[in-house]
């Protein structure tokens, strides 16, 4: 073999030799740290725990322990206490709690039941529960004196449960079901409302007669008892029918049993929910007696399910601004009819004032004050005119225009902020328009109120 190989072989074998020797030596100063032997044994009150909703009891389960062995030798220790569905390795632990300086802690009915919601377990499932107390040195030497040290562990499982129970109130011979935690009901005798669940019954306190909210409070293991909160739902409302967006009756006082509305009501129909958001229409609502029942003082109804789907019609000629009136004490309602109102739920602008001219269709929409009650265009205007479509695709519509104009056909916007225009609704028969001046260009907040039919402009 000639030279240049040998080299070769001879380098590539002390190459190996020596990274056969450092993994060696790695091997040799790791170092397995032991575990200290648990001497606080944590104990768990009951091996097997159900909780209920009508505990009356404080404490459900609590756990104690002894001291650590680190604590007997006289070191510094910091305890805390961490639970967890059992072989989840503690990922889905409740918070760590500090437990420094006492050998037990508790739980209440309650906070195990804020648990067990938290790791998403139904009522009735029974589930293994692992606890653990952890003993933690805590240094008091210089940084370069300090050695770590594992902490000393001890564990604890029991079985932990919270009784499926059906929950009712009932007021004399009728019960009524807790849908989401909730019920509604229309009390007529205060005195005979209780809590049911199997044998269990306990009396509930109701102040008067009428609309009622009740509410399972797992906090306290509890009913709470108030006058309902109440939406208005439809398309007689400028919300139309969004779930999300319902405008809320307000209380007139603390007692909350008399609801109020004020503002505009357009064609169309309406009803009262008693839940705001979420998915789907099935849910209690207030509801007039008969289908398309009319804008009159009436008596109203509790409909669990918002069914049958009875609800109040609003004419054309009904629209304007209203106050309404809710009794749920006595469960009657109320219209109150202050103004008149043109009757549109959107309006446009159009123009070669506006950023989108004459375009169709017509892509600048007015926003609506709800506290106001005016339709709204916040934006730029330069030379040109503009009117206000009251529909969004064609020119074959009513137009919202000036009444009053030049001989031209014109009205200047102008720039003074008191500015305020009488407007009209107009299809075919002639065609006013707004004039913007070259010395009037600039950004300016128009303002349509179909109730007092004007437009006010005021420039920024």
């Amino acid at each position: 073999m000639n030279t240049p190989m040998k080299n070769l072989i001879t380098k590539s074998a002390f190459f190996v030799a020596m990274l056969s020797l450092l993994v060696s030596c790695e091997k040799s100063v790791r170092i397995e740290l032991p575990t200290p032997e648990d001497q606080m044994h944590l104990n768990v009150s009951k091996e097997s725990v159900e909780i209920t909703f009508f505990s009356d009891e404080q404490t459900a389960v609590t756990f104690s322990w002894n001291t650590s062995g680190y604590a007997a030798q006289g070191r510094t220790v910091r305890y805390s206490f961490k639970m967890d569905i059992s072989g989840n390795n503690f990922e889905t632990s409740i918070p760590k709690v500090d437990v420094t300086g006492v050998n037990s802690i508790s739980f209440s009915p309650s906070q195990l039941k804020g648990f067990l919601d938290d790791w998403d377990i139904t009522d009735g499932t029974k589930v293994m529960v692992e606890a653990e107390v952890i003993a933690t040195l805590v240094e008091t030497e210089s940084i370069e004196t300090q050695k770590y040290e594992k902490p000393e562990v001890s564990k604890v499982t029991f079985e932990l449960t919270c009784r499926q129970e059906e929950i009712q109130i009932q007021i004399g011979g009728q019960t009524y079901p807790f849908v989401n935690n909730m019920a509604f009901i229309v009390v007529e005798n205060p005195s005979d409302v209780r809590c049911v669940s199997g044998s269990y019954s306990k009396n509930i306190s109701v102040p008067e007669k009428g609309l009622w909210f009740f509410g399972l409070n797992y906090e306290n293991r509890s009913i709470n008892v108030a006058r309902p909160q109440i939406w208005m739902l439809g398309d007689a409302d400028i919300n139309g029918w969004t779930l999300g967006g319902m405008p809320e009756m307000v209380a007139s006082d603390e007692s909350g049993k008399i609801k109020k509305w004020n503002g505009i009501l357009f064609p169309g129909e309406m009803k009262f929910p008693l839940t705001f958001g979420g998915e789907g229409f099935s849910r209690p609502y207030l509801m007039p007696m008969s289908e398309n029942a009319p804008l009159s003082n009436a008596s109203v109804q509790l409909l669990q399910t918002g069914y049958p789907d009875l609800k109040w019609k609003v004419n054309e000629s009904d629209a304007g601004e209203y106050n309404i009136t809710l009794d749920i004490e006595n469960m009657t309602i109320s219209f109150e009819k202050l103004h008149d109102a043109l009757p549109y739920r959107e309006i446009w602008i159009c123009g070669s004032a506006t950023s989108a001219g004459w375009t169709t269709p017509f892509p600048l929409k007015l926003n609506y004050d709800r506290n106001e009650k005016v339709f709204v265009f916040e934006g730029s205007l330069k030379q040109g005119e503009l009117k206000f479509p009251l529909a969004g695709s064609t020119y074959e519509i009513p137009f919202i225009m000036p009444k009053v104009v030049r001989p031209d056909g014109l009205m200047p916007i102008t720039n003074n902020y008191s500015n305020i225009h009488e407007i009209e609704v107009v299809k075919d028969a002639y065609d006013h328009k707004w004039k913007v001046e070259d010395y009037e260009v600039g950004d300016y907040i128009l303002k349509v109120d179909t109730i007092n039919k004007q437009m006010r402009a005021q420039k920024k």
